[in-house]
């Protein structure tokens, strides 16, 4: 049986010795003491094996260094291999570069429960929270990345909405174990991120949705692979003409249409009938015609969450 208070937190690391260490103190200086930090490292060529080690032998007992991958697999498939190994009742993920606020898991662990107990624990479910946006030194940028991006998580609580745009960030997320189990067998090469997948899981199987605080700073840097970038009105405005037409918009559209269909075939056979007619119907997009394909978009709600990103989709679909 699993401990009713066990907390595993997976970080998957990858040239990260500038801030790792940071982090990892964060983490495990957590209010809530019940918890312990899995490592996979992504076959880093700086300093961050060395610097794993040294934390691994400091508290040998609260951290898990896990075999790094030979060769450089990625972050969604390391977080995928991480999840496999899991076997705590909640789940949480870290990037190598942030600083996570004190009290993190313990607000969203007291959120978790509360949901179970609305639901049942055997019904999977994944809370995310908002971030504070701060830059290398950890000087303040914004209070809330969802502000900052005028992202609505509301709207990313639904199966159609998830399989068009991903509103939440991993390093924010908890699961629970129902959520974890529905996930085995590791996040596949067709996920676009392990976040993304997991989100779909549980709004295919479960809950998704949101605590509405932030619960760690989130740093940008110069090697930050993904990062906050504002979506404020004149952010909006100057690129918006090579935005439109930019051929970004069908290749990153392609590749949540195959992330789509690698979702069907691991579960098509397990899914109820209306989630299945909402991927089904997304998976199909590119085979219609324009009227066809913006007839689909509106019926089932496959909209992004503002309206320029929305015009956009439009525009280029």
């Amino acid at each position: 049986m699993l401990d009713p208070d066990s907390v595993e937190i997976l970080m998957a690391t990858c040239n990260g010795d500038r801030f790792v260490e940071e982090q990892v103190t964060s983490i495990l200086t957590q209010t809530h003491a019940n918890l312990c930090l899995r490592i996979r490292d992504d076959a880093s060529d700086d300093h961050t094996p060395d610097l794993l080690r040294q934390l691994h032998a400091q508290a040998p007992e609260r951290i898990i260094l896990d075999p790094p991958s030979e060769h450089r697999e990625g972050a969604a498939v390391n977080f995928g291999t991480l999840l496999d190994r899991a076997s705590a009742r909640y789940i949480m993920f870290a990037d190598q570069d942030d600083v996570w606020l004190p009290d993190k898991v313990s607000r969203t662990l007291a959120f978790m429960r509360e949901l179970e107990a609305e639901h049942g624990r055997h019904t999977p479910v994944l809370v995310h929270t908002d971030l504070r946006v701060v830059g290398e030194q950890l000087e303040p940028i914004a209070s809330s990345l969802w502000t900052y991006q005028h992202l609505m998580p509301e709207r990313f609580t639904s199966l159609n909405r998830l399989l068009i745009q991903n509103g939440l960030t991993g390093c924010t997320v908890m699961i629970n174990a129902a959520l974890a189990t529905r996930c085995m067998g590791g996040v596949p090469r067709r996920a676009i991120m392990h976040d993304w997948w997991i989100a779909l899981v549980a709004a295919a199987f479960g809950v998704v949705t949101f605590l509405p605080e932030a619960t760690l700073l989130y740093r940008q840097h110069s090697a930050d692979e993904t990062g906050a970038k504002n979506w404020s009105l004149p952010d909006i405005l100057r690129p918006a003409a090579a935005t439109f037409f930019s051929d970004d918009i069908p290749v990153s559209l392609g590749k949540t249409y195959d992330q789509a269909q690698e979702f069907i075939e691991r579960y098509g056979d397990f899914l109820a009938p209306e989630k299945l007619d909402v991927v089904s119907a997304y998976v199909e997009l590119p085979n219609q015609n324009w009227i066809q394909r913006r007839q689909s978009i509106f019926r089932h709600g496959f909209l992004k969450a503002d309206l320029v990103r929305s015009l956009a989709l439009l525009l280029r679909v």
